[in-house]
């Protein structure tokens, strides 16, 4: 009978033990050690598409985006547009075209490429004929492709049968080809500085150049409608030419625009173009000799990186490849306008902070962006706001605190991010590079000028209240890079003049209370219990006791393969944004013994990083946002 009493004890504690041990490996501690990461990039994949150029083909939009491969999207709601795959290639895919179930793309340094999308989500290549080259643009006629390379001319290639398509006759030309556009017997292509190149291709194996049509511009893309050429010249604007005798082709008509003209779409009587930092022009070419522009579309966003132009059901489709992909309503043409911006976040991405489901982005000359991550799988970009130079940015209650370089702190009401708007701008008397906000005070950093600090009491009456300067650096300058506030004190990083501690309690008495140098250049800071972790350039992370801080002392160094920009302590780990190298975890368990345990390679250059809920966010540089998933 005891026995029996016994054993069912046993196994009840084993049970017991068990389900706490199944628990463990299903929700993990914040505490986790080296065994326990499994990380995996989970970046929704259309944050990559970095459109450069864009084919419609019936309800399906095809974004070549260059290093991120081909981007396929459901369009049969243009409003509304689904991501359904990305194919990746070894080149960069800078221009595509579809055709009977195929994409046939233009790979930069690698050559050309035929790719099954039948369907879209199990898109696959079939083929590949290689070269050394730069392959820009891609024309498919007749069984034939015909492939510009820009510095080889035009590459006309056999498709028929698929699987075994090979080059049939390469044909130089006196300048860069960048676009080439086939009707009838011709190929046209637009040669950069050599103009307009006409080229009879019947038979395509006997190729041959038969007409050069000088352009007073740089022939950049060019697009043929009945007898007209017509040739986006980059500065010199429109360019249409009579070619109705491709040997006696001519210029008839020149369309000067604002901005520098990319690419060209001709339907019915309206001419498309990409005009750079002036947004979409739409040309009225009924006549073409009289031509003249009926309407210009200002791009919300990044205005100085439209590229290609399709038009399709009464939409025109601009890859813009900062903004991401802008859809415009033009009909009627008079009244046309954004009906919807697929973002992605910015190529620029310096600084990132996570807060209630939200991540904020600062991204330079992109702006400010606003990311829901409630499901970090699914992100997608909420708002966009301009900025000057956003650096940094950090979130308190209801408000973003942007440092907004010359334009000083941008404070931004985020109680509904998805209707962010600005609250206010306080004007600094230098280059705000930093901030950190506590209780009813910000603290600015800037290079040249000191900390700021700011009172928030209320919003709209936000005024400078003291400014601390920073002992000079090695050049002279106080380089102030970032601030973290901890019990009564502001740590400081300044460079090469290592980090200061800043006794801010009573804050009219603010003042520097000990100094630290660090052996590389002191980039950011992070406070946690009683130790400061600074990402020290090239010296990597160093471990700083500050109990108490007026005798804060180096205790450890910890080398990192790269250049270790940003970190963040969470648990018994920090994390460090290592430039070129990613993503660095470091265990501190204790921070005496710290060590080097994972890399996680990124895209980009890693600038910034945020740690919440089991999950990474970096700010990659042109790796834009890329959300890790740690275990």
């Amino acid at each position: 009978m005891n026995y029996k009493n016994g054993s069912v004890i046993r196994i009840i504690i084993l049970s017991f033990m068990m389900l706490i041990l199944t628990f463990s490996r299903v929700f993990p501690s914040q505490n986790t050690k080296e065994s326990s990461f499994k990380p995996s990039d989970v970046t929704p994949p259309w944050f990559d598409a970095s459109p450069i150029d864009v084919f419609v083909d019936s309800n399906y939009l095809y974004i070549s985006g260059g290093d991120n491969g081909l981007h396929i999207f459901d369009i049969s709601n243009p409003i509304n547009p689904i991501w359904l795959n990305s194919i990746d290639t070894p080149g960069a895919i800078y221009s595509s075209y579809v055709s009977g179930g195929y994409a046939y793309v233009a790979e930069y340094n690698v050559g050309f490429r035929i790719i099954d999308i039948q369907p879209p989500e199990q898109a696959h290549t079939v083929k590949s004929v290689q070269w050394l080259g730069q392959a820009s643009d891609v024309y498919v006629s007749g069984g034939y492709a015909y492939v510009v390379d820009e510095n080889n001319g035009l590459q006309i290639i056999d498709i028929e049968p698929l699987d075994e398509a090979n080059m049939v006759i390469s044909i130089d030309t006196p300048g860069f080809a960048n676009d080439v556009y086939v009707s009838g017997d011709y190929a046209y292509i637009a040669d950069g500085e050599a103009g307009l190149q006409i080229i009879v291709i019947e038979p395509p194996e006997k190729g041959h150049l038969i007409k050069t049509v000088d352009t007073p511009g740089y022939a950049q893309n060019v697009f043929v409608s009945g007898a007209y050429a017509y040739i986006a010249d980059n500065d010199k604007g429109l360019q249409i030419v009579d070619i109705n005798s491709a040997k006696a082709a001519h210029i008839v008509k020149t369309i000067s625009t604002v901005g520098k003209a990319n690419n060209v779409y001709i339907s019915g009587s309206y001419a498309y173009v990409t005009d750079d930092d002036a947004g979409l022009q739409i040309i009225n070419i009924e006549q073409p000799e009289n031509a003249y522009i009926t309407k210009t579309v200002e791009m919300i966003q990044y205005v100085c990186y439209s590229y290609g132009v399709y038009v399709s059901n009464g939409y025109a489709y601009v890859a813009n490849s900062n903004a991401g992909l802008q859809i415009i309503d033009i009909e009627p043409t008079e009244e046309s306008y954004i009906i919807k911006t697929v973002e992605m976040p910015s190529p620029h991405s310096k600084s990132v902070q996570v807060s209630d489901g939200y991540a904020y982005i600062a991204a330079e000359n992109d702006g400010f962006q606003i990311i829901d991550v409630e499901q970090p799988e699914k992100a997608y970009i909420v708002k966009s706001l301009e900025a000057q130079m956003a650096s940094n940015v950090y979130i308190a209650g209801n408000y973003a605190y942007v440092a907004d370089f010359s334009e000083g702190l941008r404070i931004i009401d985020i109680e509904t991010p998805e209707k962010a708007s600005i609250a206010k701008i306080i004007d600094t008397p230098g280059y705000a590079n930093d901030v950190y906000v506590s209780g009813d005070y910000a603290y600015v950093a800037e290079p040249y000028s000191g900390m700021q600090i700011i009172s928030l009491v209320p919003i709209e009456d936000a005024h400078i209240v003291k400014t601390i300067d920073a002992p000079g650096t090695t050049r002279d300058i106080a380089s102030i890079y970032s601030l973290y506030g901890f019990d009564g004190y502001i740590y400081m990083t300044c460079g090469d003049a290592g980090v200061h501690i800043i006794d801010v309690e009573p804050l009219v008495d603010a003042y520097i209370i000990k100094t630290i140098d660090t052996p590389g250049f002191a980039y950011d800071v992070y406070i946690s219990g009683d130790y400061a972790y600074i990402a020290d350039g090239e010296a990597g992370l160093q471990i700083i006791g500050i109990d108490p801080p007026e005798n804060g002392h180096l205790i450890k160094t910890i080398d990192t393969p790269g250049v270790a920009y940003g970190v963040y302590v969470s648990g018994d780990n920090a994390y460090i944004a290592d430039g070129e190298a990613g993503l660095q975890i470091i265990g501190i368990d204790p921070p005496e013994n710290g060590h080097l345990i994972k890399t996680i390679d990124t895209p980009g250059s890693a600038n910034s990083i945020y740690v919440v809920s089991g999950y990474a966010y970096l700010a990659d540089d042109i790796g834009r946002l890329r959300i890790i998933k740690l275990w």
